[in-house]
């Protein structure tokens, strides 16, 4: 058992640090508080899509990967630990995506 929790760690990890990056580089584009409620203020969009979407692509595309092989291991195994791992990382994301949205002021 143990030796199977040590990639659902890894997995985990790594994305809990794709998302720490992610927001690091997406509040470098973030309206400033005094700012928020002003009409027309926006956020830097050139800075996020140079730093932040990188990211959030490699991510998205490593996250899908994973849920098709997970998706091939759970019919196989029928287990549904790993599902449940990947489908739990991509509500992190969700999560890490709806709070970057709220700093823009979209």
């Amino acid at each position: 058992m143990t030796e199977r929790l040590g990639p659902t760690i890894l997995w985990v990890s790594a994305n809990l640090a794709g998302i720490g990056l992610f927001l690091c580089f997406a509040g470098l584009s973030w309206v400033e508080p005094a700012l928020a409620r002003v009409p027309g203020a926006r956020g830097d969009y050139f800075v996020w899509l140079s730093m932040a979407a990188p990211v959030l692509g490699i991510f998205l595309v490593a996250n899908l990967v994973a849920l098709f092989l997970t998706c091939i291991v759970v019919i196989e195994d029928a287990q549904a630990r790993p599902l449940l791992v990947v489908l739990s990382t991509a509500g992190l994301w969700g999560w890490a995506i709806w709070f970057d949205a709220l700093h823009h002021a979209v």
